[in-house]
């Protein structure tokens, strides 16, 4: 053939000027002989010989452009094929079967230039074929798809000129462009039996098509390719036939991982192309809820003139189907059934492109006079599939860590709540568990992001209706609501349904998102899937059938909030790390529980275990409202629920007695607040007098913390004056109740008959005290019931001393108390006070009568206290009785400490002690022993042990000086509740220790890092000391408290400032007959609040001794920076500024360091429970959270002074080294300038830093210089400022 011999020569020609590497001639000739090529074919053409032309392009394909290994030829293959579709021209379109292929296999080609080739010759194929290329574009997409990527810039380039090329053919014809071929051509394709082979005039492109590869697209990770794929996404979503936003959820996931992409243009354009779509969803929903809205308002115009003569002629059959059509979208009618049509958009009749009438758009006017019916709006006929774009949005919130990712999809969520808001019921629960913890988040907009959130969606759950309707035959009429059983009540500020919704779900019937009726349809109402071509064509209108639209795919059943998986979730937050989650989640249950209760407790048996501990947690605020909660489900159960919680939460006391020193007071003033103060009393009262003999020990402190709270809590001011009234029944009751079980604390005893103004009775216990020993923690007790005299709660028993002819059983109980205090501060006071009325007093005390009984009375007392109420059978308080039951409730006391006691010594050998020792030991106990939570109720302790009589007396002299009872009153509920359970072993070695050593207060320093930095003979002091303290303000260890509680195998009192700088003689109580350990992290001297302490104990009355281990100290450690602690000079503290308080005068000693060239150490300082001024202004104690200086703050601040000082002592070049939690295993040490270290991060606390001195040697500079930020700078400035002046 003489065309193959010509293309051989042509090819060879090419081979030629490639082998010569003459890139010139070799161009030159390609476009030589593609013009030749090019003048055939057009003549071919003109003369109309087809076959001709088909025989050139297939020789062209198959000998060239698939010759593999063979560049050239394919080379000259694609330049003729480009040639050929130039000279075809518009008759392009039936050859692109086979000119495409080819071209699209030298894509993948291993030649470089060979894709170039490619590309170019697509790019000439294009331009020609215009919209019929549109048929291969998933093919021509795949491949510039993977060019994007290609390594060469060239074909990189030249990829880029086609891919501009096919985005304007596709902005242009995609949506409108049908091929000139046949229908079969066009859709070749396709399926058999597909929804496409239906549609006589399909466009070329095809978006259902499409969707699937880019759905396998999506997931690259190549940086170019994504940028390629975001621009295709952007572009298509532009043209708004298509509505690319139907197929979002397909590749929404791919987006949102484009979001952590570290390329920049990545990030950049895939929130663009995001926002783009968020922006045409509230649009669509927009639209959608107008549409709903106007036709609920025609509806309702209707239903008013329903009764009206109907307009239409009478007897007309089209009249009645018109008038239904619109009331029910009846069936479609045609042209023949109507008169004269107006036309639509002024052209009646006219023929759309496609050459199909647009009658029955006109035929739609006569439906509604107004004509708003017939106006098609962008966006009405849009189904979007919220609940898929949730499912991955609530995925990626739960699986991606990246802040942006995580910002995109709360936006998205807090969009869809105003939206769809009945959609996120579903993921209410999972939603939850992700939403919860990004309230804590690190970021603030994240935070914010999520609290907005967080907000929309309790309001909206908290504004379903208590009782919905229940879905009806049509499930078109479901209503989205919650369901809650029927005898439910709306909840406090609950309304019938969310407004958004209300509009859009009585709609004829129909679902919020379905469109308004349309009686021509532009697209089917089915969210399209991405195998399902549209079935809309451009400017065709054709009315569906009712049929079609009917069920609606839209329409849902019943949706419901998944209670049990919410609070399952919820609940799981309680163990989250920080506080404004834990707070959110108790936030939600409370607020569901309100909403249903019933549902609520279907399933508290699951989550009451986890609300009560979590009255555990450090946070008050978790506390309160975890109160809050309980309380709430109390009330609305039966009292078995409420006897249960009050059970289990005195179990909770008594296996955790921190809790109950803690927050004992707490919880019972906030249960009162909420739940009936008397029910909770009664009920406790009952429970710890049915279970005292359990734990007696736990049964006084509870009583003691009850008693403190009845006294002296606001919120139980009215319980207070129903006790002071005895006269009624329910009063004596009450009284009664409450005495039985208090009689495991003698001195609660004895101040319950105070406040219920039974004096007789407390006289009369008063009496039996004498019988008791008088040991510390009695002696305690009273001394803060003596300071509790003078508060205002008791301002009636005062002004009852004037009346001594009526309350003379009062005066000698008072004067009963000053004989058993010693004379400490509470004596003064309450002798103070008896001697400004002792005149009155000594007139008109009754003589005392043999044995004092309550027959033997004053008349007052006898007919207002003591008497049984008028009319009963039987006296409702029987106060002989009650005296009984006292005192043996005190001998079961007194044989349970024996009991311990012998226990405890068993393994002795009665030879191994003296007889005076054996002695001590039958000294019997009473039970004031166990009387509160004093020092002297721990198990084991010398306390316990007994003592000679006078020695509770030497106690009573701490009253000298600053000591006194009244001060070691105010933290007596925190010694005696630690739980015994030593061994024998322990407690007998105990007791030797007790009789054999001199006991003291040991000052033990425990190091920098963890708890095993503590020496091993601190160690054995803090296991065998009877308290121990851990100061934790002037430092923190790098481990909790339980960690060094389970090293240390004993439980720690946490001593704050307040406790060791206020009230110190706590710590220092019975330190002479028992060791305690103050354990203070680093050494023990190195802050002045412990030298202060050691001082103390020397001015005790008598002294007590005491003995200090050392242990490292930031003082010896910072040498691990390589600084020589010979050349430091005074060290300094650094406090937090605030806006009216900049401290300097850590300025001054910093210049004299610098004056003799030393270092300076600067401590940073800490914050750990701190009161809020504020709330101390108000009258509440409020602690501050704990907040920790670092490194970047100090220097900064420093930086503040010496702009306002100006010396050159804190200067932006001043040389600096950084420290933080030196001596552990993640110490961190960073050097640079003051101005470096200002933008350093060293990571938790705690931080130290150092300004070096000008004397720094060259040795420490060699050392330092390894940490520093910048080498370079750190030498340019040693040398320019330091070198030689050491």
């Amino acid at each position: 053939m003489p065309l193959a011999r010509e293309l051989v020569a042509f090819l060879t020609n090419l081979q030629e000027s490639k082998q010569h590497h003459d890139h010139r001639l070799y161009s030159q000739k390609l476009t030589e002989e593609g013009r030749r090529l090019e003048s055939v074919i057009r003549n071919a053409l003109a003369d109309g010989n087809h076959d001709k032309i088909a025989r050139i392009v297939h020789q062209l394909c198959h000998d060239y452009a698939y010759a593999v290994h063979q560049p050239h030829a394919r080379n000259g293959g694609l330049i003729g094929l480009a040639a050929a579709a130039i000279a075809l021209g518009a008759e392009v379109a039936r050859y692109l079967k086979e000119i495409v292929p080819p071209v699209l296999a030298c894509f993948s080609d291993q030649d470089a230039r060979v894709r170039y080739y490619a590309c170019e010759s697509m790019y000439n194929i294009a331009k020609v074929a215009k919209g019929e290329i549109l048929l291969y574009f998933n093919d021509v997409f795949d491949a510039l798809c993977k060019l994007a990527a290609d390594t060469e810039l060239s074909v990189k380039n030249g990829a880029e000129l086609l891919d501009r090329l096919v985005k304007d053919i596709v902005s242009e014809s995609a949506a409108t462009y049908a091929s000139i071929l046949s229908p079969e051509a066009a859709i070749s394709g396709s399926e058999p039996n597909s929804p496409a082979r239906s549609v006589e005039n399909s466009t070329a492109f095809s978006l259902p098509r499409f969707i699937p590869l880019l759905q396998e697209r999506i997931h690259v990770l190549n940086p170019f390719t994504r940028t390629f794929l975001v621009s295709w996404i952007t572009l298509l979503d532009s043209i708004p036939d298509l509505e690319l936003v139907a197929y979002l959820p397909s590749f929404l996931g791919g987006l949102l991982k484009f979001l952590s992409d570290a390329n920049q243009d990545v990030h950049t354009t895939t929130k663009v192309a995001l926002d783009r779509f968020l922006t045409e969803i509230k649009k669509i929903a927009l639209v959608k809820k107008g549409l709903a809205e106007s036709r609920k308002s025609r509806e309702d115009k209707d239903r008013k003139t329903s009764g009206s003569t109907d307009p239409v002629a009478v007897g007309s059959p089209q009249s009645d189907q018109v008038e239904n059509g619109e009331a029910e979208d009846g069936p479609e009618e045609t042209a023949t059934q109507q008169g004269p049509q107006t036309p639509q958009n002024g052209q009646a009749g006219s023929p759309t492109a496609d050459g199909d009438s647009t009658y029955t758009g006109s035929h739609d006017n006569e439906k509604d006079a107004d004509g708003s019916e017939d106006e098609w709006i962008p966006g009405q006929d849009v189904q979007i599939d919220y609940q898929r774009i949730l499912e991955i949005l609530v995925t990626f919130l739960a699986e991606s860590s990246e802040e942006e990712v995580q910002m995109t999809a709360l936006k998205w969520i807090e969009t869809f709540l105003d939206i769809c808001p009945e959609d996120i019921l579903l993921f209410t629960p999972r939603l939850l568990a992700q939403l919860l913890p990004a309230l804590s988040h690190d970021t603030d907009h994240v935070k914010q992001a999520a609290n907005r959130v967080n907000q929309a969606l309790m309001a909206y759950i908290m504004s379903l209706p208590e009782d919905a309707a229940k879905p009806s035959a049509n499930a078109e009429q479901a209503q989205i609501a919650t369901q809650v059983p029927s005898i439910q009540q709306p909840g406090p500020g609950s309304t019938p349904t969310l407004p958004t919704i209300r509009s859009l779900a009585q709609s004829n019937g129909e679902s919020r998102r379905d469109s308004a009726p349309m009686v021509k349809p532009l697209r089917k109402p089915t969210s399209p899937e991405p195998n399902e071509p549209l079935s809309r064509m451009a400017q065709v209108q054709t009315p569906e059938p009712p049929s079609s639209e009917q069920p609606e795919p839209e329409s849902k059943a019943h949706t419901d909030l998944d209670y049990e998986a919410a609070v399952n979730a919820l609940t799981l937050q309680f163990l989250h790390e920080h506080e404004a989650t834990r707070v959110a989640a108790l936030a939600w249950l409370i607020m569901l529980h309100r909403k249903s209760p019933r549902k609520i407790l279907a399933i508290q048996d699951a989550t009451f275990p986890a609300l009560l501990k979590t009255l555990s947690d450090p946070a008050e605020a978790v506390v309160t409202r975890d109160l809050l909660l309980l309380s709430q489900i109390s009330r609305s159960s039966d009292d078995g629920y409420f006897t249960s919680f009050m059970v289990n939460l005195l179990k909770l006391f008594t296996t955790d007695r921190r809790l109950l020193e803690s927050r004992g007071n707490l919880i019972i003033r906030q249960l009162c607040l909420s739940l009936s103060p008397e029910k909770i009393y009664r009920t406790m009262a009952d429970c710890l007098e049915r279970d005292s003999d359990d734990d007696l020990e736990f049964a006084s402190i509870m009583v003691q913390n009850l008693n403190n709270n009845l006294i002296t809590a606001p919120e139980l001011q009215d319980l207070r004056k129903r006790l002071r009234n005895l006269d009624s029944r329910d009063g004596q009751t009450f009284f009664t109740v409450l005495f039985k079980a208090w009689c495991v604390n003698a001195v609660a005893t004895f101040s319950l008959c105070l406040l219920a103004q039974a004096y007789e009775q407390a006289y009369n216990l008063l009496q039996i005290f004498a019988e008791l020993e008088m040991t510390v923690n009695m002696l305690i007790q009273i001394d803060k019931l003596v300071q509790l005299l003078e508060s205002p709660v008791f301002t009636y028993l005062r002004m009852q001393l004037l009346e001594p002819e009526r309350f003379p059983h009062l005066y000698k109980c008072l004067y009963g108390l000053l004989m058993l205090l010693p004379q400490s501060s509470a004596f003064a006071a309450l002798k103070n006070r008896l001697n400004s009325v002792s005149a009155i007093g000594y007139l008109h005390i009754a003589p005392r009568n043999a044995p004092a009984t309550p027959s033997s009375v004053s008349t007052f007392e006898r007919q207002n206290r003591l008497r049984s109420k008028e009319g009963a059978g039987e006296a409702s308080i029987k106060w002989t009785e009650l005296l009984d039951k006292f005192r043996n409730t005190q001998e079961r006391v007194r044989r349970s400490l024996q009991r311990q006691l012998t226990g405890q010594h068993d393994g002795l050998d009665d030879r191994s002690t003296t007889p005076e020792q054996q002695k001590k030991l039958a000294v019997p106990f009473s039970g004031a022993d166990r009387g509160g939570a004093g020092v002297g109720g721990r198990p084991g302790s010398a306390q316990s042990l007994g003592r000679p009589s006078p020695q509770p007396l030497v106690v009573g002299g701490h009253a000298k000086g600053k000591s006194s009872l009244g001060r070691l009153g105010g933290v007596a509920g925190g010694f005696g509740a630690r739980k015994g359970g030593k061994n024998q072993a322990q407690y007998q070695h105990q007791f030797t220790n007790t009789i054999e050593e001199k006991k003291m207060l040991y000052i033990i320093g425990l190091g920098l890092a963890d708890e095993r930095d503590v020496s091993v003979k601190g160690l054995e002091i803090i296991r065998k000391a009877s308290r121990v303290y851990l100061e934790a303000y002037t430092a923190v260890l790098l481990v909790n408290q339980q960690q060094l509680e389970s090293y240390y195998g004993r439980p720690l009192i946490i001593a704050d400032r307040e406790m060791v700088e206020s009230h110190s003689d706590s710590i220092l109580a019975s330190a002479d007959t028992q060791d305690i350990a103050f354990l203070v992290v680093g050494d023990p001297f190195s802050a002045t609040t412990h030298t202060d302490l050691a001082l103390r104990c020397r001015q005790h009355d008598p002294p007590i001794p005491t003995r200090t281990l050392p242990n490292a100290s930031i003082l010896t450690a910072v040498g691990a920076t390589g600084l020589s602690l010979y050349t430091f000079g005074q060290t300094v503290s650094m406090v937090f500024f605030t806006d009216s308080w900049r401290p300097a005068s850590f300025y001054d000693r910093v210049v004299e360091n610098a004056g003799l060239g030393l270092h300076t150490l600067v401590l940073l300082d800490i914050k750990v429970k701190e009161p809020d001024l504020e709330a101390m202004a108000r009258g509440r104690v409020v602690y501050e959270a704990p907040r920790f200086m670092s490194v970047a703050q100090c220097a900064r601040q420093m930086l503040e002074v010496e702009g306002e000082r100006g010396q050159g002592v804190c200067g932006r070049e001043r040389l600096a080294v950084g420290v933080a939690r030196l001596g552990s295993e993640d110490e961190r040490i960073v050097a640079g300038t003051l101005e470096e270290l200002a933008g350093a991060d060293l990571g938790p606390p705690l931080h130290s830093l150092v300004l070096c001195g000008k004397k720094m040697h060259e040795m420490e500079w060699e050392y330092v210089r390894e940490f520093a930020v910048d080498r370079e700078k750190f030498d340019r400035v040693w040398k320019a400022e330091y070198a030689g002046q050491g």
